[in-house]
């Protein structure tokens, strides 16, 4: 994961829009991350929805409320489970990735004796993509009874889908492609003078799946997991604005540091930290990560 987004996400005062991202919408950036080929990651990303939920594994199971003359008394109604994905669901996960398509974000870049700060998309490009019998449909020359249309008019950047002429109704459409920014490429390539990347196991998400996908839990994770000393030890002097910069509420600050106690008890059962100490009479937070969380293959 580019250390710009980290960046983005864990310190105080970034100007970012990424700081309203939910939840849902950082654990969707991470899963499209995870699909970046990283020894060729200016690439096109195209993949299934389903796949991306497979990914950060959620749950497949959606009921359904059946009527059927035949099996059962008039009247009644079954239910049984099917091994997809609840429609919600899918869903959500493409709201997300909307917004992560107008997201922005502060990428750095290390200049002579200080930092540059370059205001950045985190996609290039993004887009749906539609087939018709197996045959992928270009938005620029539809057949008939197409159109596309921009479906985010408020938006700063169009998004565009298909709708039917004589229905009004919106063409499904089960896949999506992005190109990362070139500022966030450059940092997945090791560039010289960029912040370079941070590589996350792939229990990341088994763990999410555990803890809660609350917007604070995947930040507070992603700073601790991006730490470098060999000892797994850091300090964060200002507790209140990490609190902040990490998605608690500042002003119920008593509140948020029960709640990140919480969390990093929850840490230490999960071995990803061995101790903390949130020291509010001192406005301090310390921490040391487990450096032996990564036992198999990285993302």
């Amino acid at each position: 994961m580019p250390n710009s987004l980290i960046q983005n996400l864990t310190a105080d005062g970034t100007d970012s829009t990424m700081l309203s991202l939910s939840g849902i919408d950082l654990i969707t950036l991470v899963g499209c991350l995870a699909l970046v080929d990283p020894k060729r990651p200016g690439d096109r990303v195209e993949v299934k929805f389903a796949s991306l939920l497979s990914l950060l594994q959620f749950s497949k199971s959606c009921s359904h409320k059946v009527f059927s003359r035949a099996l059962i008394p008039p009247g009644r109604r079954a239910e049984y489970s099917t091994g997809r994905f609840s429609p919600k669901l899918v869903e959500a996960i493409k709201s997300s990735i909307e917004r992560l398509f107008q997201a922005k974000c502060v990428s750095f870049r290390r200049v002579v004796k200080a930092v540059e700060e370059k205001h950045t998309h985190l996609f290039e490009s993004y887009g749906f993509v539609y087939e018709d019998e197996d045959n992928v449909l270009d938005l620029d020359d539809l057949p008939s009874g197409l159109e596309k249309i921009n479906t985010c008019v408020s938006c700063p950047r169009p998004v565009y889908k298909l709708r039917y002429l004589l229905s009004g109704k919106l063409k499904p459409s089960t896949k999506f492609f992005f190109h990362l920014h070139n500022s966030l490429v450059e940092e997945l390539k090791g560039v010289r003078c960029t912040y370079k990347f941070t590589k996350l196991s792939v229990k990341i998400f088994s763990l999410l799946g555990r803890l809660g996908r609350e917007r604070s839990t995947v930040r507070t994770l992603l700073l601790i997991l991006r730490q470098t000393r060999k000892d797994g030890f850091f300090v964060r002097s200002n507790l209140k604005g990490t609190l902040s910069a990490l998605g608690f509420d500042s002003s119920h600050f008593s509140e948020s540091c029960r709640r990140l106690d919480r969390l990093l008890s929850k840490l230490i059962d999960e071995g990803i930290v061995v101790s903390f100490n949130v020291d509010t009479e001192n406005n301090r937070l310390e921490i040391t990560q487990n450096k032996n969380w990564y036992q198999e293959a990285s993302l």
